[in-house]
């Protein structure tokens, strides 16, 4: 299964520079960007997670691609990967990098992971659409994988509140947002989501937890 993603990773690389058909220079300049950028994003020689402008993530050389792509960090660790859409199913698309980590989403709302180690199995969580309403109270089920390898099935009780609009910046793009908090407590503890929505309801940027002991996916789309 790694074997295959990742040669539709290398195989997505050209397909990402079709839009940007400009000099063999600036399309080579692409190709560096997205072998470093899609695959793994750990310095070997300092052993520690490499920042967006370390892995040449600029507006300058994301022109001109225009498959979507999101950058995903994990705040525990700092560790972070360029994710691509490679699959979509009843509305939920799943998101993953060359080193192998996945994102299962549903118009930005996390739902599962794989292969971050104690991972989000499934879940029953908010639509975008009740989230971009901004308030309200509602159920959240977490089925989590366990230190046995066990899933575990974790309910809460939520509360979404509206806290204004705030102006976020993604990889050197200012974009005009309504910050939305989901304060959630359960069985398995206590968290908050944050969700920054563009008019219109997209989720531009999130904060979303993922395991009670790494805590939250920091998730930005970076290309539409």
């Amino acid at each position: 299964m790694g074997e295959v993603l990742e040669m539709r990773l290398l195989f997505l690389i050209p397909l990402l520079l079709l839009a940007g058909c400009g000099s063999d220079e600036q399309s080579s300049d692409r190709v560096r960007l997205l072998r470093a950028a899609l695959g793994a994003v750990t310095d070997r020689d300092q052993n520690r997670p490499l920042r967006p402008e370390e892995m040449g993530l600029t507006r300058a050389a994301l022109a001109g691609i225009t498959t979507p792509l999101a950058l995903a960090t994990v705040e525990a660790t700092g560790a972070s990967a360029l994710l691509a859409p490679f699959g979509s199913n009843g509305g939920v698309t799943t998101w993953s990098s060359a080193d192998h980590k996945a994102l299962a989403l549903h118009d930005g709302v996390l739902l599962a992971t794989r292969g971050l180690g104690p991972d989000l199995m499934s879940s029953e969580a908010p639509t975008a659409a009740q989230i971009a309403r901004g308030s309200g109270q509602h159920d959240r089920v977490h089925y989590q994988l366990d230190g046995l390898d066990r899933t575990v099935r974790l309910p809460y009780r939520c509360a979404l509140a509206t806290r204004g609009e705030r102006m976020i910046e993604v990889i050197g793009r200012t974009y005009r947002t309504t910050l939305v908090e989901e304060r959630c407590e359960g069985p398995g503890g206590r968290f908050t989501n944050e969700f920054w929505l563009e008019n219109g309801g997209t989720i531009r940027q999130s904060r979303q937890i993922f395991d009670q002991k790494l805590g939250r996916i920091l998730l930005q789309r970076i290309v539409d």
